[in-house]
Formats: C-alpha cells, structure tokens, sequence
C-alpha cells in the first residue's frame, strides 16, 4: 500500500515544489502508541462523569451599586452605571434585530456615564454605539466589560425569590 504524500507548494521563482510524507516522520510503534493513548481517554471520558459541576455563589445579598469610578489603564477616567429608571434591556430591543454580542456590548455601551468629565452621547444605534467603542477603544471596552460584570452581574440562584407551586389535580 502506497503511503500518502503531502504536498506543499510555495511559488519561489520556478524552484521545485517541497514534499512532505507523514508517514515517514513517525515510526509504526509510535503511531500505536498514541493510537492506545487516545483510545484509553476516549474510554475514560465514556465512564467518567464530565459534567461541570455547579460553582456555589456567593453568600450575602448582592450590593445595590448605583456607579463606580475608576481610571481606565490609559489614565481617561470614567465613570460608570446603569442609567436610573430606564430599562436597558427595553431600549436594546428598540434598536431591532441585535445578536446577542452585540447586546451585551450595548448594555455596557449604555452604562458610560462619563468619559474624562464629559457625558457621551447616548447609545442609540449601531452608529452611535461604534462612536463610543472607536472613541474608548479596545482595551478600554475590555476592562468595562470586566467591571460591568462584577458590579452588575445577572441574576443569581441566590437572587430569586421563594415560590409557591400550585400543582394541577
């Protein structure tokens, strides 16, 4: 049986193209080996449990954080929050059809309430908000988001309120 060839063409003026064999870089009992290696975490993968396991939050009610201040790495201050009494995720489904990334962006767009002294001008639209982003940056938008989540996190299992279930007789 003929071993397979790959090749590798890189156009150098007309020189001959390069060949590579895999086969041949790779002695047989090598090959079995990692075969059996492999087969052997493919087993063990089967038996093993590998769902991730539910991380416990953390105790104590959440902190109702109005805004926060802070000096972004390239020295512009900012100061952040969600806006009080308007419903982010309202205004974001007013912007039409928006993938969930883009969402997520937005709400934390929406939350800047000051960039060096001065208030932004406010998300929008997709024009409006990529305003904002060029004008923060990338870095910027990274620690946002990172300060976003830690102030202002999801709702947790913690959150939700004791319920009464009314079952069907």
């Amino acid at each position: 049986m003929a071993e397979p060839e790959f090749k590798l063409q890189i156009d150098r003026g007309g020189a001959k193209p390069t060949t590579f064999n895999a086969q041949k870089s790779v002695p047989q009992e090598v090959a079995d080996e990692i075969k059996a290696r492999r087969a052997l975490i493919h087993e063990r993968s089967r038996q093993e449990d590998l769902v991730p396991t539910v991380v416990e939050e953390a105790d104590g009610p959440r902190e109702d954080v109005e805004s926060v201040e802070f000096v972004l790495p390239d020295g512009r201050l900012v100061v952040m929050g969600p806006p009080p009494g308007i419903s982010l995720t309202m205004r974001i489904l007013n912007m039409g059809t928006v993938a969930p990334a883009k969402a997520v962006l937005y709400r934390v767009l929406m939350c800047v309430r000051e960039l060096d002294g001065v208030k932004p001008e406010a998300v929008v639209d997709d024009i409006t908000a990529q305003k904002l982003s060029n004008q923060l940056g990338d870095n910027a938008i990274d620690v946002l988001s990172a300060i976003y989540q830690e102030n202002w996190p999801g709702v947790r299992r913690g959150d939700l309120p004791k319920v009464k279930k009314n079952l069907r007789v």
